[in-house]
């Protein structure tokens, strides 16, 4: 087998057709006091094709810009692959980010994931890195994985610039959140100017292109575990007194229209007084501009973040919506972010013209 780069070109799906994601964990790691434990939690982890398509996309941003992307290869088959960032991270920008290492399941303990992790780590160290910031799965196996290559608790916890809860640990690890995960979303966000946003201000290249259509999942029994915590979701607003509003967001990567409509029936379905709006394609209603306003095929930056929250805003107040009363301290807070944001787009426009 052969460790080397991966160029932008190689990364489609084919590329990963000899790849097994599929991971059995029975235990995890847990936080919990202040303290590790090791607790008995199964489960599957494993990636359909839209999770591979996704991942595609991430990989492709990661190149773009200018972090590296390493695979081993037994002949052109594609057994593990590593991903780091560009972006220093950390108060002296001492870090960066390892944001994939994954081996495939049949050639797993055979040493290509040290070998990856060498690789990744001495990118890292030549753009000035002094260590890799690793947000790893919980399971016991890779956590034992990581330690064995000295791994620490992180000095400085990432927030990625103050994010309410860390959807970037959380995000991958969904099905084994614990009653303290979640605990933390919870917890007042008075002093995070950001109030769960990431700013992220690259630029997607759509090269001029439309949007284009993903295939959907076929993991029916994942939708359907999906329907059900929607079904919580509408039970919970509706024992509460809260309008329930879903929407489709804009992303240059959409599904089908028959998606759409069968996902706006099941979820009206099992919320008849739920607000469903599709925006996905809305790019001209909003104002948004695809050669400027997408950090990826899936997701507005900075500046798109921007106009389709003002936008929201707006056609929310017009739908008849009133944002809850909020208490003299809460609304101080979100005041105080709300101009932090301001001064930077004003900052960020004028620098633009």
């Amino acid at each position: 087998m052969i460790c080397r780069a991966v160029a932008p070109d190689e990364l489609e799906l084919g590329l990963f057709d000899g790849f097994v994601r599929r991971q059995e964990v029975n235990l995890c790691y847990r936080r919990e006091h202040g303290r590790w434990v090791v607790r008995s939690d199964p489960f599957v982890d494993d990636w359909s094709e839209a999770d591979y398509r996704f991942l595609i996309e991430c990989l492709h941003n990661t190149l773009k810009t200018g972090g590296a992307l390493f695979g081993v290869f037994d002949g052109s088959v594609l057994k593990g692959f590593a991903s780091v960032e560009s972006k220093p991270m950390g108060s002296r920008g001492q870090y960066r980010d390892l944001s994939a290492l994954h081996v495939s399941a049949d050639c797993r303990r055979r040493g290509l994931g040290r070998v990856l992790f060498a690789k990744a780590a001495g990118w890292a160290r030549a753009q000035g890195a002094e260590k890799l910031y690793i947000s790893s799965h919980s399971a016991l196996e890779t956590q034992r994985f990581y330690r064995a290559l000295g791994c620490t608790d992180a000095a400085e916890p990432d927030k990625r610039l103050g994010l309410f809860f860390d959807l970037y640990f959380y995000h991958d690890r969904w099905k084994e959140l614990t009653r303290e995960d979640i605990a933390k979303l919870i917890t007042p966000a008075s002093a995070d100017v950001n109030k769960g946003y990431t700013y992220v201000d690259n630029v997607y290249d759509t090269k001029g292109s439309t949007p284009y259509h993903r295939e959907p999942s076929k993991d029916t029994a994942a939708y359907e575990k999906h329907l059900e915590a929607f079904k919580k979701i509408a039970e919970l607003c509706g024992d509460n007194g809260i309008d329930l509003i879903v929407t489709i967001n804009p992303t240059f990567s959409q599904c089908s229209p028959e998606i759409y409509d069968k996902l706006e029936k099941d979820l009206t379905g099992i919320a008849p007084e739920a607000d469903f709006m599709l925006l996905a394609n809305s790019f001209d209603e909003i104002g948004l501009d695809i050669s400027r306003d997408l950090y990826d095929g899936g997701h507005l930056n900075f500046y798109g973040a921007c106009k389709f929250s003002e936008w929201t805003g707006k056609m929310l107040l017009g739908k008849g919506y009133t944002p809850r009363e909020q208490t003299k301290e809460d609304k101080a807070a979100w005041d105080d972010g709300a101009q932090y944001w301001l001064n930077l787009r004003d900052t960020s426009q004028s620098a633009a013209s």
